[in-house]
């Protein structure tokens, strides 16, 4: 007797699998296409990625960022009790935000507000910090610029007090001058 063909047939449910690859692409260009500068670093601090919208406002490229500590764009502006509050806070697994002059790879200042998130795995464990930076450049050179206006309106009237409080003794004078050479 000659066996009847059969096929056999193993099937797998990757829907779920399917899902998260898709999850992690959508997060990828989230990520690559952001305006907003954003870095990922490890748990000691080296930068693992940039975005391209980090190495515009860096003037950085991303092959001279990887595995560097992103104290490379350091002002030395910020004391280092700020940055360890800033590690202790971000060490506890909480999430810190502050503003950070920082200076471009042409030694510009760039002026970000910078949020700063824990990556925790599964189990809870710190893996990493993700970025987000918003560029602030702009608004604090308006602001600086605003400052110097306010200070050189404060000076004009302070000029213009003066002025005018030296000038009412001159003209007095000035009247009384002029009377005399008339009378004589």
């Amino acid at each position: 007797i000659i066996p009847e063909p059969f096929c056999f047939l193993v099937a797998k449910d990757i829907t779920d699998e399917k899902q998260k690859e898709i999850e992690l692409l959508r997060f990828s260009n989230i990520a690559h296409y952001s305006i907003n500068p954003l870095e990922i670093t490890d748990v000691s601090g080296k930068i693992i990625y940039v975005n391209p919208a980090f190495e515009k406002a860096s003037g950085y490229k991303k092959e001279e960022l990887i595995g560097q500590n992103p104290n490379i764009f350091s002002s030395g502006k910020h004391p280092q009790q700020f940055w360890d509050k800033m590690w202790e806070v971000i060490k506890s697994g909480k999430v810190w935000s502050g503003e950070i002059e920082n200076k471009r790879r042409n030694g510009e200042p760039f002026y970000t507000h910078l949020l700063i998130s824990p990556i925790v795995n599964n189990d809870g464990k710190t893996i990493g910090y993700f970025g987000i930076h918003t560029d602030i450049t702009e608004q604090k050179f308006l602001q600086k610029q605003l400052l110097h206006a306010q200070k050189m309106e404060s000076i004009g009237t302070l000029v213009a007090g003066i002025a005018h409080e030296v000038g009412n003794p001159l003209t007095s004078i000035s009247s009384l001058v002029q009377v005399i050479q008339r009378t004589t």
